[in-house]
C-alpha cells in the first residue's frame, strides 16, 4: 500500500468535499417545479407529471413522454352512519376549495405540499387530501376527515365519482402490470388496461384482474397513506 502524506490526505479530503457538494447540487436542481396556469396546478417531477384541475375535481398523472398513467375524480367518497342512528347511512360529496400549496421545492427538502379540501361534505364535514412531490416520486397523506356531528366512519372510498346514493370508481389506468397471468415468454404482462377489460369480459382474466381493469381497485380503501 502506498504511503500518503499530509498533502494527498487534504488534496483526497477536499476531493470528497466537492463531490459532496455536487450531490446536493444535484439533488436540488432536480426537485419538482410548481406551475398553475388557468385553474390547474402542475407538478413536474424529474419522471412524472401530476396535474389537478378544480373546475371539474380531476386530476392525471402522466410520465416522462406525457403519457396518461392514470388519472380520476379527485374527491374521496367518505360513509359515514350518525351516533344515534348506526343503521343509516349518509355520503354526500363536497364542494372543493382552492388547493393550498406550500413549496419547499428550493430549500433542503426539495418537496411540494398541496392540500385539496372540501367542504359541506356529510352535511358540514370537511376533507383534507394532501400531496407531497420530491425528486423521488410521489406521496398521498392520510385523508382528513373533520366533522362536528357525532358520527361513525363506515368506510373510505378514494377517486370516486358520488351522487349522494352511489360511489362509482372513476380511477382508470393506461396501463396494468399483471405478473403470471399468462404464462409465456412471448406474452408481456405490461399490457393496455382495454384490453385487459376486453379479456375480462371473454373470460380470460380472473376476478383480481378484472376488477383491476375495470378500475375498481379503489371502492371502500381504508389504508392511511399511498405512494406512487
Amino acid at each position: 500500500m502506498n504511503d500518503i502524506n499530509r498533502r494527498t490526505f487534504l488534496q483526497l479530503s477536499a476531493g470528497a468535499g466537492l463531490a459532496s457538494a455536487a450531490v446536493k447540487v444535484t439533488a436540488l436542481s432536480a426537485a419538482p417545479s410548481l406551475t398553475e396556469e388557468s385553474g390547474v396546478l402542475r407538478v413536474q417531477g424529474l419522471n412524472y407529471l401530476w396535474q389537478y384541475a378544480q373546475a371539474d375535481d380531476r386530476f392525471t398523472l402522466f410520465d416522462t413522454h406525457h403519457r396518461i398513467i392514470v388519472a380520476g375524480i379527485h374527491q374521496p367518497a367518505i360513509v359515514v352512519a350518525p351516533a344515534g342512528n348506526p343503521t343509516q347511512r349518509i355520503c354526500t360529496p363536497g364542494k372543493p376549495t382552492k388547493p393550498a400549496v406550500a413549496n419547499h421545492s428550493s430549500d433542503s427538502t426539495g418537496e411540494i405540499r398541496i392540500t385539496i379540501s372540501y367542504q359541506g361534505v356529510n352535511g358540514d364535514a370537511r376533507i383534507s387530501l394532501t400531496w407531497r412531490f420530491n425528486q423521488h416520486g410521489i406521496w398521498t397523506d392520510p385523508v382528513v376527515y373533520e366533522s362536528n356531528a357525532a358520527q361513525n366512519v363506515v368506510s373510505l372510498h378514494f377517486f370516486s365519482a358520488n351522487d349522494g346514493t352511489i360511489r362509482t370508481p372513476s380511477l382508470h389506468p393506461t396501463y396494468l402490470v399483471v405478473p403470471g397471468v399468462i404464462s409465456g415468454s412471448t406474452v408481456s404482462p405490461n399490457t393496455p388496461a382495454s384490453a385487459r377489460a376486453v379479456m375480462a369480459a371473454r373470460g380470460n382474466v380472473p376476478v383480481a384482474s378484472t376488477s383491476l381493469a375495470l378500475g375498481l381497485t379503489t371502492s371502500s380503501m381504508t389504508r392511511n397513506s399511498a405512494s406512487w
